[in-house]
């Protein structure tokens, strides 16, 4: 449920622990709700662990861009629309209609709303979340997204 350049700018040493929840670590971002840290969701522990051992410049993921803004997603985004037009996807369907399904997913299985906001680095718009609470604790995030089933290749 990340932005592309959120994905794109994660280095090895983004991959934190925090209250025993192997997590990412989003450190930048267009918002102050938008740094935070986001469990890694149990599928994905073994790819992100070969992504952190066969790193060569310290971020997760290799990338062939790099612009002079330090922007590092192009070429996944280019690489990502390859994908989705093979596998029979049209231009409604772009990588930002991953996180809204993210959102759709986690609402549909009852977490709550500030919860889904905490791990995809929304506010709430309420001056009691955004302001005051320090939002949903690592284990909650963790369990909100293991609602989310995923089949990946390792």
């Amino acid at each position: 449920g990340c932005p592309t350049e959120e994905l794109a700018q994660l280095r090895t040493d983004s991959v934190i622990t925090v209250e025993g929840i192997r997590s990412f670590k989003i450190a930048d971002s267009k918002t102050v709700a938008g740094i935070r840290e986001i469990p890694i969701h149990p599928s994905l522990a073994v790819i992100v662990d070969r992504l952190v051992s066969m790193s060569t410049d310290g971020f997760l993921l290799p990338s062939s861009a790099g612009n002079k803004y330090g922007i590092r997603s192009d070429s996944l985004s280019k690489a990502f629309g390859r994908l989705k037009t093979a596998q029979g996807f049209g231009k409604r369907h772009v990588f930002h209609s991953v996180r809204a399904m993210v959102v759709t997913l986690l609402v549909r299985s009852g977490v709550p709303g500030t919860t889904v906001a905490n791990i995809v680095g929304h506010e709430t718009g309420l001056v009691t979340f955004d302001v005051y609470d320090e939002g949903a604790s690592p284990k909650q995030k963790l369990d909100a997204l293991s609602k989310l089933a995923f089949n990946f290749i390792s």
